[in-house]
Formats: structure tokens, C-alpha cells, sequence
């Protein structure tokens, strides 16, 4: 951890002349460290609400693409569903499988 540009060491000639400086020196040391630390502190709450937002809206956004997915894939297997919408289409396809089938079935007997 780096100091505050604030902080500087003590001057020897002024703590040599005055012997309370050195105490007021330490103690505004410490205010300025008290000081970063809380600044440091807000800093990091921050951020760890800035990520909790965005992890929250990635969330919600994810589980929004999964409903529409599975509601996609509910659709695309649901086969009464789509009888209902497209009932000659699906006679057409019926009608072909039973052909192939009966082709198939035809020159199965013949060997």
C-alpha cells in the first residue's frame, strides 16, 4: 500500500527544536491513513454494488433467453399442436411415410 502524497516523513531539524511535533506529525499521519483507508473502503462498496447490478441484470437477462428457449423447443415438439395448424400438411407426410413403408415392406417379400 502506498501513502497519501500528503505524508511525508518528519523533518528531523523541526522535530530536533520542537519535541511535540513528532507527535502531531504521527497523529496526521494517521488521520491521512484513516483517511485513504475510508476513501479505499467507499471505493470498493462501490464496486461491489456496481457488479452485484450487473450480475443481477445478467441473471435476469439469461433466465429471459432460457423461457424463451424452452417455450421454443415446447413448440417445435408439440405435434397435436402443429396437426391443429397444418392438418394437410400432416395427412401429406402420413401418407408418404406409409407409402415408403409399404414399399419398403413390398420388397422385403420379394427376397
Amino acid at each position: 500500500m502506498t501513502l497519501p502524497p500528503s505524508i511525508g516523513l518528519p523533518d528531523r531539524e523541526a522535530s530536533a527544536k520542537a519535541p511535540g511535533t513528532l507527535t502531531e506529525t504521527l497523529n496526521e499521519w494517521e488521520q491521512d491513513i484513516r483517511g485513504a483507508c475510508k476513501e479505499a473502503n467507499t471505493t470498493v462498496n462501490e464496486t461491489v454494488e456496481g457488479m452485484a447490478t450487473i450480475v443481477t441484470d445478467s441473471a435476469q437477462a439469461i433466465g429471459g433467453a432460457v423461457e424463451d428457449t424452452s417455450r421454443a423447443v415446447g413448440r417445435a415438439c408439440d405435434v397435436s399442436g402443429h396437426f391443429h395448424r397444418h392438418p394437410w400438411l400432416t395427412v401429406g407426410v402420413a401418407l408418404v411415410f406409409g407409402l415408403m413403408f409399404v414399399k419398403w415392406m413390398s420388397r422385403r417379400d420379394e427376397r
